[in-house]
């Protein structure tokens, strides 16, 4: 479970890549919040010892709803998405 954790990271921070790609009519902000919430899965799933059987890990709603108005209030990090992405940069974190 663990490699398939980190190859899912490692995807994840990959798709970065596209995100000056799309346009801001949502299209990005959308990508960005489901980003921020399938990483929290893996987390969760990380701190479990990679336990996937005894519970399900999920992000609540209310953890969804707080990780997307989050980011759309917070200025920085949308700035933080929209411009371009040096892949270098990102692949170094993976």
């Amino acid at each position: 479970m663990k490699f398939q954790v980190e190859r899912a990271k490692k995807y994840y921070e990959e798709s970065l890549l596209g995100l000056p790609c799309l346009t801001d009519d949502g299209s990005r902000s959308t990508v960005v919040v489901m980003y921020k919430t399938y990483s929290g899965i893996l987390r969760q799933i990380e701190d479990s010892n990679y336990d996937i059987f005894s519970k399900r890990h999920y992000v609540s709603f209310k953890r969804k709803i707080w990780i997307t108005i989050k980011y759309l209030v917070n200025r920085s990090d949308k700035n933080k998405f929209a411009g371009v992405i040096n892949p270098e940069e990102i692949l170094k974190k993976a």
